[in-house]
C-alpha cells in the first residue's frame, strides 16, 4: 500500500509527530511525507521517502510561495505518478484548502489535533483561514483521527457523524531521550514547556509562586518556549524573579532534552486544551505531570498516579499539589515510573500505526 503524508508544518512539535508516526508506519507501508524544505530530516528513517516543497514557516513567505501556481501543479502532478492509496493531511494550514479538491480520487484522512480555535488564537485572520480550511477537511475526509474522547464529542457537537472519527492515543517521544547530553535532575524545579499562547495560563503557574515559596522557597520555576511573554512581564516581581528562568525562544530539540532532565515535574496549567506532546515527553523522562482538567489531557494522567489534575485558573491548588510532590520523593519517583509505563502500554506507535492502519486499509465509501 502506498500512502502520502501532508506535514506542512516542519519543525517543533509537528513535525516530531509526524516523524514518528511516518517511520513506524513505513515498517507496514511505502510511505512518503511532503515537508517544507526548511524541516530536519534526521527525525525520518532511511525508509520514508521525503518529498520537499517551498512552504516557509513565515507568514509572508507562505504568501509569496502561494501565488506559485506552478509549483503546486507540480507537486500535484508527482502526487498523481505516486498514484497512493491514501492521503493522509497530518497538520492544519491554509494549503490544505486548495490540495484535496484536485486529488479527491484518493482515500483521505485527516488527523485533527484542534479541532476548534484555542483562546486568543480566533483574532488572528491566519487561523481563520486554518478554521475554514479545517471545516472543509472534516467533510471531505473519509475518516479523521483525534487524539482524545473530548476531542470526538467535540466534531459530533460540529455535525461530524460518530462513525468517522477515530480516537487513537497521542504517541511516545522517546526519541528525545536519545537526544543531547545527559544531565542531572534539579531539586525543587518545575518546566513548564511550550509555545507562549494565552491559553496556556502561564498567568496561574506565576500567581502560584508566592503559595509554593511558603514551603520551598527555593523552588525553581523553568518557562521555555517561543511567543509573546510581554503580557506576563507585570507578573514577575522582586519577590518571584530569582525563582523563574525563562527561556523565551524557539527550543531546539537537543535543549528541549535538557530541560525535561533538569525538571522534577512538568506542569501544564492551560486554561483550555485539547490534547499535548508535552505528557509523553514528560514520561519518556520518567517525569511526573501536573496537568488542568481541560480538554483531553485527564485521559492521559492517571491523578494520584502518573501525576495530578487540578482545576484551571486556580494557582493555590497548583501550588498545593506542586509542594505535595516536591515533598515526598517517593511518590516523585513512583508518578514517574508510572507514567513511563504508562506511555509504553498506550504510546506506542507501532501499536498506534496498527490501528490506524486497520482502517486504512478499507475501500472509499
Amino acid at each position: 500500500m502506498k500512502i502520502i503524508l501532508f506535514a506542512l508544518n516542519g519543525r517543533g512539535g509537528m513535525l516530531h509527530y509526524t516523524s514518528q508516526f511516518a517511520n513506524a508506519l513505513s515498517k507496514k507501508a511505502d510511505v512518503s511525507v511532503i515537508i517544507p524544505s526548511y524541516s530536519d530530516s534526521s527525525l525520518f528513517d532511511d525508509r520514508v521517502n521525503l518529498i520537499r516543497i517551498k512552504a516557509p514557516y513565515t507568514i509572508f513567505g507562505s504568501i509569496i510561495e502561494s501565488i506559485k501556481i506552478w509549483n503546486h501543479l507540480k507537486l500535484i502532478k508527482k502526487i498523481k505518478r505516486i498514484n497512493p492509496d491514501i492521503i493522509h493531511i497530518m497538520d492544519a494550514h491554509p494549503w490544505y484548502f486548495i490540495y484535496p479538491r484536485f486529488l479527491k480520487k484518493y482515500k483521505l484522512i485527516v488527523t485533527q489535533h484542534d479541532p476548534t480555535l484555542h483562546k486568543g488564537e480566533e483574532k488572528s485572520i491566519l487561523n481563520k483561514i486554518i478554521d475554514k480550511t479545517n471545516k472543509y477537511l472534516r467533510f471531505a475526509a473519509d475518516k479523521i483521527i483525534v487524539h482524545g474522547e473530548s476531542l470526538k464529542k467535540d466534531l459530533i457537537s460540529k455535525g461530524m457523524p460518530g462513525s468517522k472519527i477515530v480516537v487513537v492515543a497521542h504517541g511516545d517521544y522517546s526519541f528525545f531521550t536519545r537526544i543531547g547530553k545527559r544531565v542531572e535532575t534539579e531539586q525543587n524545579t518545575i518546566l513548564c514547556f511550550g509555545r507562549i499562547v494565552k491559553y496556556k495560563g502561564i498567568n496561574t503557574l506565576l500567581n502560584s509562586i508566592k503559595y509554593i515559596k511558603k514551603d520551598i522557597p527555593n523552588i525553581k520555576i523553568i518557562i521555555a518556549g517561543e511567543g509573546d511573554f510581554s503580557s506576563y512581564n507585570k507578573l514577575i516581581t522582586a519577590d518571584n524573579k530569582d525563582n523563574i528562568e525563562l527561556h523565551n525562544e524557539y527550543i531546539p530539540d537537543e535543549k528541549v532534552s535538557e530541560l525535561f532532565q533538569r525538571a522534577s515535574i512538568i506542569v501544564l496549567p492551560y486554561d483550555e486544551a485539547t490534547q499535548s506532546g508535552v505528557i509523553p515527553i514528560a514520561y519518556a523522562f520518567k517525569k511526573p505531570v501536573i496537568t488542568t482538567n481541560v480538554g483531553s489531557l485527564p485521559e492521559v494522567v492517571d491523578d494520584g498516579k502518573t501525576g495530578y489534575i487540578v482545576e484551571p485558573r486556580n494557582p493555590e491548588q497548583l501550588a498545593e499539589k506542586i509542594v505535595k510532590l516536591l515533598k515526598d520523593e517517593k511518590d516523585l519517583k513512583e508518578f514517574g515510573e508510572n507514567g513511563y509505563k504508562k506511555m509504553k502500554e498506550i504510546m506506542d506507535w507501532d501499536k498506534i500505526v496498527a490501528e490506524v492502519y486497520g482502517f486504512m486499509g478499507h475501500h472509499r465509501n
